[in-house]
């Protein structure tokens, strides 16, 4: 049995029986007992899985199933692998464009130790489309930073600012008021530029592990 947990989501569950089946980011359907999971289940949601085999027929089952922010808070599940963290980013809806011959293709471009903030950064420059999608915005300097911003939210009054960091304060107040899901979050990059996805809590929360945020998710009100 591997002590790895792979991303999936639960795409069928029957309460009243207590089992039903996780479709895993691989392609992979494994079934599950409602009693191995470490919440209540239910359709849709995403989780990561601990696979094994059955007793009978040798097939996969799932043998641990916990909710994906068990792993964002801090669990001691096995540090995910690239394609991994790259499935757990899809099962929050994000990179819906990048297929594995995309990927490739990035990656072949950059170091073989890159860290995943870059392979994200290389994708959303070749794609931009889909960075407005999922929310992810890159900002050279502060001249730059109310356009960049208002390709992502075109719905709020973008000023100017005296910092990035007012303008982002800014911002996330104005989302406070409207009574949005969303914030900004800055990622830790490295690099000359300064980088950010608009997410949902939840899909932050559940990401904590994966993207190298400047600050926790729950700091930001």
């Amino acid at each position: 049995m591997s002590t790895d947990f792979v991303p999936g989501r639960i795409t069928s569950f029957k309460r009243e029986q207590g089992f039903g089946t996780i479709t895993l980011d691989d392609g992979r359907q494994v079934p599950f007992d409602a009693g191995i999971c470490q919440m209540s289940p239910a359709e849709n949601d995403a989780v990561l899985v601990q696979v094994g085999k059955a007793k009978w027929g040798n097939k996969d089952k799932a043998v641990v199933v916990k909710p994906v922010e068990a792993f964002a808070l801090g669990s001691n599940a096995t540090p995910l692998a690239r394609d991994q963290q790259i499935g757990l980013l899809q099962a929050q809806h994000l990179l819906g464009g990048l297929t594995e011959e995309t990927l490739v293709l990035i990656e072949k471009d950059l170091p073989a130790d890159a860290p995943l903030v870059a392979v994200l950064d290389a994708y959303y420059d070749v794609d931009p489309t889909h960075a407005i999608d999922d929310g992810y915005v890159r900002v050279y300097d502060l001249a730059g930073a109310p356009s960049a911003f208002r390709e992502v939210l075109p719905t709020l009054s973008v000023e100017a600012a005296d910092s990035i960091e007012t303008l982002v304060a800014q911002l996330n107040a104005a989302l406070r008021v409207n009574r949005e899901a969303k914030r900004i979050h800055k990622l830790e990059t490295g690099a000359a530029w300064s980088t950010y996805y608009v997410l949902a809590h939840e899909q932050a929360r559940a990401l904590a592990k994966v993207l190298p945020f400047a600050a926790a998710p729950d700091t930001i009100p």
